[in-house]
C-alpha cells in the first residue's frame, strides 16, 4: 500500500532500489514495535529486579539500541541494512543509492562509532527501580 500512495521513479532502474527503500522503512518500523513490546512486557513481568541481575544481555541490547539512536542517520541507517536486516552491500549500495566502496567504508566507520558510543562510557546503563513491597 506505502508503495502505491507514493510517486515511484520515473526510470526503471531506480524502481527495485526505490521498493527496498520502502520494505526497509517497514521492516524498520515493525522491528522497532516489537522490540519497544518486548521491553515493556520484560519490565512489567520482572520480579523485584532478579530478572535485571541474571540477563545482562538484556541491559546490553538495551545499551546498543540507545548507541544507535545517538549514532549520525548515515551510520545508522547503514548498520540497520547491513547488520539488523541482513541486506549484502551491493544491495545496500542500491537502496541508499551510493557505490559500493562507499558501503564497505560506511559500515566499517559505523561500527566503530556504534563500538566506540557503547565502549567509550558514552552511554550510562540506567539503574533499576525496586518497588516498595508491603507498603
Amino acid at each position: 500500500m506505502k508503495a502505491l500512495a507514493g510517486a515511484p521513479p520515473e526510470e526503471d532502474e531506480r524502481l527495485r532500489p526505490w521498493l527496498f527503500t520502502i520494505l526497509r522503512n517497514l521492516w524498520i518500523d515493525e522491528h522497532r514495535r516489537e522490540q519497544a513490546s518486548e521491553v515493556a512486557a520484560t519490565e512489567a513481568d520482572a520480579p523485584e529486579g532478579g530478572y535485571w541481575r541474571h540477563h545482562d544481555s538484556l541491559i546490553a541490547e538495551i545499551t546498543v539500541r540507545q548507541a544507535l539512536e545517538r549514532l549520525d542517520p548515515s551510520h545508522r541507517d547503514i548498520l540497520e541494512l547491513i547488520d539488523l536486516a541482513g541486506f549484502r552491500y551491493g544491495e545496500a549500495a542500491e537502496i541508499l543509492g551510493i557505490p559500493q566502496g562507499t558501503v564497505m567504508s560506511r559500515i566499517s566507520r559505523a561500527r566503530a562509532a556504534l563500538l566506540e558510543a557503547v565502549e567509550g562510557g558514552n552511554l550510562r546503563v540506567l539503574p533499576l527501580r525496586r518497588r516498595q513491597v508491603g507498603g
